[in-house]
């Protein structure tokens, strides 16, 4: 957080809003599967960069335990990204080169170990890593 928000410019730090970000938990929670956190930087969701419909029970979005309590986020949206079409929008590229980068939700599926995380691949489609995995990140923030 520090690393990035410091090299931001003083106008811009002053327009990022604190969001409401809800995660998904692997166990529960107070009866919740899910969590919220109050921050101006996060990570997205695998919820936030593809939509749902159309997903078996079977696939980490639909095991994602906080997917229905967000949205697809707009950019995503309308430029049509899902599971099966226009990736090519969620590719981020690092020093010229296109490159995975993180999500912040955990897959819940049987058979994927504890330890790994959802991300977007460098062909910007969904996978997981273990978190032991160099893999790049793409901070989201809101401004207001």
């Amino acid at each position: 957080y520090e690393t990035f928000y410091r090299d931001f410019p003083e106008d811009l730090k002053r327009g990022i809003l604190t969001t409401r970000v809800i995660s998904g938990a692997i166990q529960s929670v107070d009866d919740k599967d899910y969590f919220v956190t109050y921050d101006q930087l996060y990570l997205l969701s695998i919820r936030e960069v593809t939509d749902s419909v159309g997903y078996s029970t079977s696939d980490n979005l639909s095991n994602d335990n906080a997917a229905f309590y967000t949205r697809q986020l707009d950019y995503y949206k309308n430029n049509e990204v899902t599971h099966w079409q226009n990736h090519s929008v969620a590719i981020k590229n690092y020093q010229g080169e296109p490159t995975a980068w993180w999500l912040r939700s955990a897959p819940a599926l049987s058979g994927v170990p504890p330890y790994h995380f959802q991300a977007i691949s460098s062909v910007g489609e969904r996978t997981n890593f273990g978190a032991g995995s160099a893999q790049g990140i793409s901070p989201a923030f809101r401004i207001g």
